[in-house]
């Protein structure tokens, strides 16, 4: 087995792709089931008997349903992958849908589909619990003030009940009568003040302003996608050798004239857990971060085919140390990724793209620095 294949692990290891698939999709159909049938049963009892007993079911079965999505996603991702690693045990580079055919698109694209995903999860989560709880508050506040009322009235009959039996002693006796009882507002108020707010509504105001934010980023994202269209790289050398190198052209769908050239950077990022030094309760704040492992940049003073008024297309190349690591998406603390950037300076909004490239060993990677390598894109470099 390769290097790589003992990277990303085989079809023999303890959880293979296939299984963890197969799990994903069964999870997936029984939180799809059980959270419908749940929908089903609280509207049906908010339809009968109202909303206070029915939200908890109805806030579940969304809850669940939502979940159940990405969940199926995820499996029938799993599920493809174990295949295609089934087909080709030596070829790491081939597993990944994004990598598999040598284009990569931008993955700005895809966080702007992510964010426009949440955004709208959550807004429709947060619409639902105010659907729920919002009326039923308002149905209870209007409740406790009509109380309040009730409650103010019989105490001032109270009061003046007791007003009218001191005025007829008063009469009896020659004194002047005293006028009517009147409670002050204030007293019945301060009761109601101190009914606590309802974590739902707090819950549901949460959701919706993180809902607004990422409709809001992916908003800002799709004004920038409509000024350069989406962008792709198209890799010569695939998949990017280590101790090699990696090469490509990035193609833009809009004409992008730079003012000073194309900055490009190659980052070779690591994930890892991070101990804050905080501790909250008896455990240990941590976090997760991507810390840069190795890099390089480079600037391309023009595009490859400069008579094209359509598009642009930017040169590639970077030339990869042989002690890199390779490409590992597979774990969570750990993992390696290779991340291509490319930024220009326009009038306006700078244009910049992202891409997450693969970069393997391969049977051309060696170890020493070759003396008489050539630089395919040497004629575009700026000086």
């Amino acid at each position: 087995m390769s290097e790589e294949a003992e990277i990303y692990g085989s079809e023999t290891e303890l959880f293979p792709d296939s299984l963890r698939g197969g799990i994903a999709i069964a999870v997936a159909l029984l939180l799809a089931v059980g959270g419908g049938a749940l929908l089903v049963v609280g509207l049906g009892e908010a339809v009968m008997k109202g909303w206070d007993g029915a939200a908890v079911s109805v806030i579940a079965g969304a809850a669940m349903m939502v979940l159940g999505a990405p969940l199926g996603f995820y499996g029938m991702r799993m599920l493809h992958r174990g295949a295609i690693r089934r087909r080709h045990p030596q070829e790491p580079w081939l597993w990944s849908v994004q990598w598999a055919h040598g284009r990569i698109e931008c993955a700005d694209r895809a966080n702007v589909a992510t964010n426009y995903l949440w955004g709208t999860v959550l807004l429709c989560v947060g619409l639902l619990l105010f659907a729920t709880f919002g009326v039923n508050q308002l149905r209870k506040a209007n409740a406790a003030r009509e109380d309040a009322k009730a409650r103010h009235a019989q105490l001032e009959q109270k009061a003046n009940q007791a007003v009218g039996k001191l005025n007829e002693i008063m009469r009896s006796n020659g004194k002047s009568e005293i006028a009517p009882v009147k409670v002050p507002d204030h007293l019945l108020r301060s009761k109601r003040s101190k009914e606590p707010v309802d974590a739902v509504v707090v819950l549901a105001l949460a959701s919706l302003l993180t809902g607004a934010t990422f409709l809001f980023r992916a908003s800002r994202s799709t004004g920038y996608l409509l000024k350069f269209g989406t962008s792709a790289l198209e890799l010569a050398t695939f998949p990017g050798v280590i101790g090699g190198q990696l090469v490509g052209v990035i193609y833009t769908q809009h004409k992008i004239p730079a003012t000073d050239g194309y900055h490009l950077r190659l980052r070779c990022l690591q994930r890892v857990v991070v101990d804050s030094g905080f501790t909250i309760g008896r455990k240990r704040r941590r976090y997760v971060t991507e810390m840069p492992i190795w890099e390089a940049e480079g600037t391309m003073a023009r595009g490859v085919m400069e008579h094209d008024m359509s598009r642009t297309a930017i040169p590639v190349g970077f030339r990869i140390p042989g002690h890199c690591r390779p490409s590992d998406l597979t774990t969570f603390d750990g993992s390696v990724r290779w991340e291509l950037q490319v930024l220009a300076k326009v009038p306006g909004v700078n244009y910049r793209a992202t891409f997450v490239v693969p970069v393997f060993h391969t049977e051309d990677s060696t170890m020493e620095e070759p003396v008489d390598q050539v630089d395919p894109v040497a004629a575009y470099r700026a000086p």
